[in-house]
């Protein structure tokens, strides 16, 4: 009988290289479940919540704010010209 996860909290779990043909993990929350070749054949996923982890999706918005400020640092430091000249020394008349 295939294995029945229905309605199950399975956050963060791991089914690396398992054989889970016609599981049933109808209604079961798999966010960040690891599912790295493992056999799924027939296996219901029907209202499933998926996706990442909440602290994975925080930390991956903070990295990507973190480099898009690096980036945005790194392409306005242009070097403008002055606004006034320099000044060259010397008297002015007036």
């Amino acid at each position: 009988m295939p294995p029945d996860y229905s309605g199950q909290n399975l956050r963060g779990r791991s089914f690396k290289g398992q054989n889970l043909t016609g599981a049933n993990f109808s209604k079961a929350d798999i966010r960040g479940a690891n599912f790295t070749n493992a056999i799924l054949k027939d296996a219901d996923f029907t209202n499933g919540k998926a996706g990442l982890q909440r602290h994975w999706t925080i930390g991956l918005l903070i990295a990507s704010w973190l480099m898009l400020r690096k980036t945005c640092r790194v392409y306005t430091q242009v070097e403008l010209p002055p606004l006034i000249p320099p000044y060259k020394g010397g008297k002015k008349e007036i």
